[in-house]
């Protein structure tokens, strides 16, 4: 878990990466460099040295791609919040934000075993 939480520990300055540059940019980016790591996962098969240092570096490509998403993303609910006048559904939003990435995350999984096994 450390090589996908490492890249965490840089989420403020993306925070300011994203106040300069914008939401959707950062997250459209952050998706495109998802899908290599992503892919390349299939290859990991083997108990190897070299294989546990290609699983901890695409890890760590997958934890930029989540950071790069959630940072930016957080903030664009805090300004659609903001623009639509309900400075007080801020704590909510973020909650329903909370609430579908932790569905996502799993029942992704589940669904992923299910269709594995059929």
């Amino acid at each position: 878990m450390i090589p996908l939480l490492l890249p965490s520990l840089i989420s403020p300055l993306v925070g300011r990466l994203t106040d300069k540059r914008g939401v959707w940019l950062l997250v459209t980016l952050a998706f495109l460099f998802a899908v290599p790591p992503l892919v390349l996962l299939r290859f990991i098969k083997h108990h190897s040295i070299d294989q546990i240092v290609e699983l901890c570096v695409l890890l760590c490509m997958i934890g930029f791609s989540v950071m790069f998403i959630s940072t930016p993303l957080m903030a664009g609910v805090s300004h659609i919040i903001t623009d639509l006048g309900g400075d007080e559904c801020g704590a909510l939003a973020y909650g329903f934000y909370n609430f579908a990435f932790a569905a996502g995350t799993s029942l992704g999984p589940i669904l992923g075993g299910l269709v594995l096994d059929s």
